[in-house]
């Protein structure tokens, strides 16, 4: 983890740690390339999020955030090595999503998820609290 940390700070990646409460083990890491961060304050409307599970050695899910341009053209967003798929983990990775915007005016429009309950509520209590007005987004639950 400390290996990755340091390439995140090399290529100055935006990048956010949640440690336990004994700050001895790290819980989630969330991290976005600098050009990621700037597309997403262009084009912020419309959102996919997802989680890949147990593709890596630390069993850790893969949280990630595409975003869609005008040109219908996807870019990512962001990344979130999580501890769990947990309402709160997903809470703090919006939260520091959240951060990542230049402008609170701009926020999504628009999240497309898998009906994934921890991730619609935690979509529900971070992206309302960030907008000048109540439901100012639309939640798209994809069925497969």
């Amino acid at each position: 983890m400390q290996y990755l940390i340091s390439k995140l700070e090399k290529h100055q990646y935006g990048y956010f740690t949640r440690a336990n409460s004994e700050e001895t083990t790290l819980e989630d890491l969330f991290f976005a390339h600098p050009d990621s961060i700037d597309i997403l304050n262009i084009f912020p409307t419309v959102l996919v999020m997802d989680s890949t599970y147990k593709i890596n050695t630390y069993r850790m899910p893969l949280f990630g955030i595409v975003g869609v341009t005008s040109m219908k053209l996807t870019y990512l967003a962001a990344f979130a090595f999580l501890s769990f798929e947990r309402e709160n983990n997903i809470i703090w990775t919006l939260e520091m999503l959240v951060c990542l915007w230049t402008s609170k005016r701009n926020m999504p429009k628009v999240i497309v998820t898998d009906r994934d309950p921890a991730l619609m509520k935690a979509v529900a209590e971070v992206l309302p609290k960030t907008c000048w007005n109540k439901g100012c987004f639309t939640i798209i639950p994809l069925k497969f």
